[in-house]
């Protein structure tokens, strides 16, 4: 049966937080070198048994200066993404059965990535490609006895395992807040989801706010406060998934108002009398 050469990827996370359907695999730790992954059976150029692919095997290389053999690969799904996993799959569908041998390659900018061969179904699957931090700009091939496909349309998948920014404005750690509630503020990353936690007055389980958060990150929150101690808790999270939790104790008045009173001196020797002395009233509620 003959149809049209081509391929089509999907993406999904398996480890972290992706953004795209399929699955996923990056490169273990800070590795950030382009070092190539392969999956499938062995073959020529590879040690017997490993099941991998050598994506310079003379059989299945192809000449660089010479014109794509075949239609370029369509990308299936969204067309970036972010994770924090250091993991990521890619599944290639092919449109036409290739003639003879066949591989499906991925690359990253100029460099091979990952190489598979193919086993006679339609889709093959990439396990373990690997992702540096940062930008990652994957497209793929098909290598058949006619040459190398044209490149798909290129994918996107950013790699962003930084915690975000959570800092908190006002109120002072340790306020004695005298209301109900309090305006929590603070800065954060851009479009991270900022909630704060807390018990609330006439509550026995802890209650979470979602903070409204600017584009510059400002973020604010209302937050009902009980009387006494309260231990609020802050969580921010990025579009990968990383986290950045902080504390904040407030202390929740009864509200009503109390007199502090000052003297300047509280000692007065007879002998210099007569004597000035200052008294301050504070009056806090």
């Amino acid at each position: 049966m003959s149809r049209r050469l081509g391929a089509a990827i999907g993406l999904l996370a398996v480890t972290g937080t992706i953004a795209l359907a399929g699955s996923g695999a990056l490169d273990p730790g800070s590795r950030t070198d382009d070092s190539p992954s392969q999956t499938g059976p062995a073959g020529p150029g590879s040690p017997a048994g490993s099941g991998l692919v050598d994506p310079h095997s003379p059989d299945l290389a192809s000449d660089p200066a010479s014109p794509a053999m075949g239609t370029a690969p369509s990308i299936v799904g969204p067309r970036s993404a972010v994770t924090r996993g250091s993991s990521v799959t890619l599944t290639v569908e092919l449109i036409e059965d290739p003639e003879g041998r066949a591989s499906v390659r991925l690359y990253r900018a100029e460099r091979v990535i990952a190489e598979a061969r193919v086993q006679g179904d339609s889709a093959v699957e990439l396990r373990d490609v690997p992702l540096k931090r940062g930008r990652n700009i994957i497209a793929a091939t098909v290598i058949s006895a006619k040459g190398e496909s044209a490149r798909s349309a290129d994918i996107v998948v950013d790699r962003d395992d930084a915690p975000p920014e959570l800092a908190i404005g006002e109120p002072a750690a340790g306020s004695v807040v005298n209301a109900s509630s309090v305006i929590v503020r603070g800065v954060s990353e851009p479009a991270a989801a900022v909630t704060v936690t807390g018990i609330t007055r006439g509550q026995v389980s802890p209650v979470t706010v979602p903070a409204t958060v600017a584009q510059d990150g400002s973020f604010e929150a209302m937050v009902e406060l009980a009387v006494g101690p309260n231990r609020l808790t802050l969580r921010a999270i990025d579009g990968a998934g990383n986290e950045t939790v902080a504390s904040l104790l407030l202390i929740g008045g009864d509200g009503r108002a109390e007199a502090r009173l000052g003297l300047t001196s509280s000692l007065f020797h007879i002998r210099r009398l007569p004597q000035t002395v200052s008294l301050s009233v504070r009056v806090v509620d």
